[in-house]
């Protein structure tokens, strides 16, 4: 996926082999990776100017819910409009409902499907060019 070269993606994924293969997966695309493990990590990380946000909705000590809401209340030059995938092994209605009404953009259950996430990904970077 050329079209995905260059784009700068915060991971925020407190499971390293989970960690490891999202990076993988996203640097095989041709995309930037900046990895976080936990939610005031990724906070901190914005600073960076990332494209897109992947987090796993249950991180320990503060969740993703808890860090796209966090988020939300920042001005856009420091990230606030940041777009962002949660991604979760919970597949319960109610989780997904939570963390799309919280601010994230799309959901994706684990284990992920990897044509999926980059399609998904595909989709956010062009829902940007159109802005």
């Amino acid at each position: 996926m050329d079209a995905l070269n260059g784009f700068r993606v915060l991971v925020v994924e407190n499971d390293e082999d989970n960690l490891m293969l999202l990076s993988f997966v996203l640097m095989e695309a041709g995309m930037e990776v900046i990895r976080a493990c936990l939610a005031c990590e990724a906070f901190t990380l914005l600073a960076a100017k990332p494209d897109l946000l992947i987090s796993e909705v249950r991180l320990p000590e503060e969740d993703g819910i808890s860090l796209i809401c966090r988020i939300r209340k920042l001005c856009p030059t420091q990230g606030g409009h940041i777009p962002a995938i949660a991604l979760s092994t919970d597949v319960a209605q109610e989780t997904q409902h939570q963390a799309l009404a919280a601010g994230y953009q799309a959901f994706i259950t684990k284990p992920f499907d990897i044509d999926e996430l980059l399609w998904m990904v595909a989709g956010v970077k062009a829902d940007r060019q159109c802005l």
